[in-house]
């Protein structure tokens, strides 16, 4: 996001914690855009020097992926 690229960590944050709710709401627990949205909450909080929400995120997005695809 332009938040992410501006370093206004704080304001990114807000933003993709808004979109995944509406994504959690509305989609099903495993639709691809949900495991899209894990993955950039997962890249903000690896910029944010937050390494173990980075990581939460970041095995949610992969689990997603993996059943998705079936490769899991």
């Amino acid at each position: 996001s332009v938040h992410k690229s501006m370093k206004q960590y704080d304001e990114a944050l807000k933003m993709y914690e808004k979109a995944c709710k509406i994504c959690e709401s509305s989609l099903s627990k495993d639709h691809p855009r949900l495991g899209l949205m894990y993955g950039k909450m997962a890249g903000l909080f690896d910029s944010m020097g937050k390494y173990q929400q980075a990581l939460e995120f970041g095995r949610k997005a992969l689990h997603i992926q993996e059943k998705t695809l079936n490769t899991g």
